[in-house]
């Protein structure tokens, strides 16, 4: 089971140095510069240390390397990719991500047998002293830790991650044209995926409707404009998509862990 916490922790780092570490100007450089790419794998891998770290030993200091070094490949062959087919970058976020994820599960077999570094958890335990008043987190059960730690993954996706996916969806389905309310379109998004993951978990699918027909009443009105229509239906149904999908990730961890 602790091969299992670290790797959900690893796919919580890499959600972590992809999308809210990783700038808008990194993101840019690192299709031109190798330096950029370079320092974008380092930032992965130092967050993957820093949240191992209770784990930390160097059989795992092993894997986050080669993790590293995969990361590294797949993220120069899809700036290579990138320059060559400009219009299919929506499709090679998605491969992009898939890869990356699957290389960290891959992992799991080199993860067994790592057990939590007891000097390293006393030091930590003594720097977070606070911890000592709340002995409940002590009591804490390694399944339960994996689905904190994949509910954790599910937010911070929907929050900033899908922005990307949504974004790169629209430009390459949408119109040429996209309504100029981007900005307040990716914070409404955030919000709706917020609540559509709440309704997922607790399993009220029927209240996912409410929150479609609720947003297309507010913008009945805008429905005359044929380029708003087709962004608002392209970007409504990625978003959705995305967040019933990760709730249905996270259903899925529960159920096998029980």
């Amino acid at each position: 089971m602790t091969c299992i916490v670290v790797v959900a922790l690893l796919i919580l780092a890499h959600i972590i140095s992809d999308f809210y570490l990783q700038t808008s100007r990194m993101a840019r450089e690192k299709n031109l510069s190798s330096y950029a790419l370079l320092q974008h794998t380092i930032i992965g891998m130092g967050t993957a240390v820093i949240l191992t770290l209770p784990y930390g030993n160097f059989s795992l200091l092993k894997v986050i390397a080669v993790l590293g070094l995969l990361h590294l490949i797949v993220d120069k062959s899809r700036a290579e990719f990138d320059k060559r087919h400009c219009r299919q970058r929506f499709e090679s976020l998605l491969v992009d991500q898939m890869l990356h994820l699957l290389a960290i599960i891959l992992s799991y077999p080199w993860l067994k047998g790592i057990t939590p570094n007891l000097a390293i958890v006393d030091g930590i335990a003594r720097y977070f002293w606070f911890v000592n008043y709340y002995p409940e987190i002590k009591q804490i059960s390694e399944s339960q830790l994996i689905v904190a730690i994949t509910i954790i993954c599910a937010v911070l996706i929907n929050i900033r991650g899908v922005n990307f996916i949504v974004r790169l969806a629209i430009e390459k389905y949408g119109p040429d044209k996209p309504p100029d309310m981007y900005i307040s379109s990716e914070f409404i998004g955030r919000l709706e995926r917020s609540i559509i993951l709440i309704f997922v978990l607790l399993e009220s699918y029927n209240a996912i409707g409410l929150v479609f027909a609720a947003k297309s009443i507010a913008r009945l009105k805008e429905f005359e404009n044929r380029d708003f229509t087709q962004y608002y239906i392209i970007g409504t149904l990625a978003s959705t998509l995305a967040a019933i999908v990760t709730g249905l990730c996270v259903k899925g961890v529960i159920i096998l862990l029980r």
